[in-house]
């Protein structure tokens, strides 16, 4: 067996919470930012910019504003949205001889379609159709917010970069995604031994 062989890995970088804890603990080979026309999106690339440059890891982001084309008020889910992400990504990283991505799905994700464990294996059939075969993983897929952050290691000051807000570029504090970032947040502050906001 070739000792030097590796498998190449990239990881779909949003900047949220669980994306970023994949990025620091996977340490992935690329990691690719897609603007799809969401709100938080400049937010979200100046995140991932820091985490990449952070971690030393090569950065692709990717401008398809597809959401210009919708007449409804966008939702914080967005059928399709998952499959649509995926399929950019994989196009892309079949250039670079990647053989696995990495996402940021937990558990509670499972709530909509494409957040489920059904999701991943059907896409990952029809993945092993084209070529090259790229295979998405989902290694949270099974823990939960409060799992997840007894498990992770991160650095408080790099988790602390992530933008998790779906409303806007500036943390809206009301959406469920904020509150969900800073209940993690302080959660997690918490363990690392930090109290009374010191």
């Amino acid at each position: 067996m070739d000792n030097d062989f590796k498998v190449k890995t990239a990881l779909l970088l949003s900047g949220g919470i669980e994306s970023t804890i994949l990025a620091y603990e996977y340490k992935p080979d690329i990691a690719i930012t897609i603007d799809y026309g969401q709100a938080s999106a400049n937010s979200e690339i100046k995140a991932s910019k820091y985490i990449c440059n952070k971690l030393n890891i090569n950065h692709i982001i990717l401008d398809v504003n597809i959401l210009k084309y919708f007449n409804k008020k966008i939702e914080e889910w967005i059928p399709y949205r998952n499959q649509y992400l995926l399929t950019l990504a994989t196009m892309i990283l079949a250039e670079y001889e990647i053989s696995e991505l990495l996402i940021g799905t937990i558990s509670t994700d499972k709530i909509h379609p494409d957040g489920s464990i059904e999701f991943i294996e059907s896409f990952n059939n029809l993945l092993q159709i084209e070529k090259p075969r790229i295979k998405v993983i989902a290694p949270l897929i099974m823990l939960t917010s409060d799992e997840l952050l007894e498990k992770t290691n991160i650095p408080l000051s790099l988790l602390s970069i992530a933008h998790s807000c779906t409303e806007s570029s500036f943390p809206c504090n009301k959406c469920k995604s904020c509150k969900k970032y800073y209940d993690f947040f302080y959660k997690y502050k918490k363990n690392l031994g930090y109290t009374n906001g010191k």
